[in-house]
C-alpha cells in the first residue's frame, strides 16, 4: 500500500508541477478534453467503419485486373479468332495441327492488340507454364524430322495453348460478371430474393478432386469464395471512366479524386447553366413587365389630356 501510495503521490506532484496541470483545472480547458475525447471516439468509430466496408484483397485483385482494359471494350471468344472453329481431326494428324497452329497464331496477335498492362498480366500468368514447357522441349530427342516426336510436341503445345486461353476465358468471364454486378447493385431493391443472371461457378460441371489425405473434396473456386458475402452495392462503375471500384463510402461516385473533382465541375456548370436559364426568363418576364407598365402609363397620360 505504502509503494501505491508514493507512486500516486509522485505522479500527483508532477502533475500539480507541469504548467498543463494549471490548464486543465479550468472549466474551458476541461471542456475541451471533454471535446477531443470525443473527436477521438468519432474518429476510431469511422476508421472501423471503413475498415468494417472495405474491400476484400481477391476482389481488388479481380478490379483491378479488370480494369487493364477499356470498359468499353468487349473482349472476343478465342474460337470466333479463326475461320475453322471445331476439328474432329485426330489429335496429332497434319490438319489438327494446322488448325491449331492458326488458332495460335491469330490469339497472339489478338493478344497484341489489347493494353499493354493486360499483356503483361497474361505473360505473368502463363509464365511457369511456358518454362515447364520449354524445359520439356529440351528433354526431347533432337530427331525432328521423327512424326512421333513432332507429335508429342505438337500434342504438349496445344495443351499449354489451351491453359494459355482458359486464362483469358476466365478473365473475361469474371470481367463480364464484374460489371453485371455493379449494374445489378445500382437498384438492389429490384433483385432482393431474386435469382441473378451471374455465374459464381466458371465450370456447369463440378468435378471432384483428391486433398493431401485421399479424401474426395469439393473442387475449390476462387471466384466463388470471393464474391461470397460482398455488399453487392459498393462494386460500382465510375461516371467518369466506366471502370470498376469498390466504394468504401456510400456517397462516393467515381473511382478516384481527380473524377470526383471532374463530377463536380460538371454539376456546379449543370446548376450555373440552370439558374442562368432561370434568370433569362425572369430578365425577360421583367422587360415585358417595365413595357407594359410604360405602354399602360403613356395611355393613362394620352387619356387625362383628351379628358382635359
Amino acid at each position: 500500500m505504502l509503494i501505491y501510495a508514493t507512486i500516486f503521490h509522485e505522479s500527483a506532484w508532477k502533475l500539480y508541477r507541469s504548467p498543463l496541470s494549471r490548464k486543465r483545472d479550468t472549466p474551458k480547458t476541461a471542456n475541451l478534453m471533454v471535446k477531443q475525447k470525443q473527436r477521438k471516439e468519432l474518429k476510431t468509430t469511422k476508421s472501423r467503419k471503413r475498415v468494417r466496408y472495405a474491400c476484400k484483397s481477391g476482389l481488388q485483385y479481380l478490379i483491378d485486373i479488370s480494369n487493364t482494359l477499356p470498359a468499353d471494350l468487349q473482349l472476343k471468344n478465342v474460337p470466333e479468332l479463326t475461320e475453322k472453329r471445331f476439328t474432329l481431326a485426330q489429335p496429332g494428324s497434319p490438319e489438327w495441327i494446322e488448325i491449331y497452329k492458326n488458332q495460335e497464331d491469330a490469339f497472339r496477335a489478338y493478344l497484341k492488340t489489347l493494353p499493354k498492362e493486360f499483356q503483361e498480366f497474361i505473360h505473368w500468368a502463363t509464365k511457369k507454364l511456358f518454362e515447364e514447357f520449354n524445359a520439356w522441349v529440351q528433354k526431347l530427342p533432337s530427331a525432328p524430322d521423327n512424326p512421333e516426336v513432332k507429335t508429342q510436341y505438337w500434342i504438349r503445345r496445344v495443351e499449354v495453348h489451351k491453359r494459355v486461353v482458359d486464362i483469358y476465358e476466365k478473365i473475361k468471364w469474371i470481367r463480364e460478371n464484374l460489371y453485371k454486378l455493379a449494374k445489378i447493385g445500382e437498384n438492389v431493391e429490384a433483385y432482393v430474393g431474386k435469382q441473378l443472371d451471374v455465374a459464381l461457378g466458371v465450370l456447369f460441371v463440378e468435378y471432384a478432386y483428391l486433398d493431401e489425405h485421399g479424401k474426395i473434396r469439393r473442387q475449390p473456386d476462387k471466384f466463388t469464395e470471393i464474391m461470397e458475402g460482398v455488399e453487392i452495392s459498393r462494386l460500382r462503375t465510375c461516371l467518369v471512366c466506366q471502370k470498376l471500384f469498390w466504394a468504401n463510402r456510400k456517397d462516393k461516385k467515381c473511382c478516384s479524386e481527380m473524377h470526383s473533382a471532374v463530377i463536380r465541375q460538371r454539376q456546379s456548370r449543370k446548376i450555373k447553366e440552370e439558374r442562368g436559364q432561370i434568370y433569362s426568363k425572369f430578365s425577360k418576364l421583367r422587360k415585358q413587365r417595365q413595357k407594359n407598365e410604360i405602354s399602360t402609363s403613356e395611355d393613362d397620360q394620352i387619356r387625362k389630356e383628351n379628358e382635359r
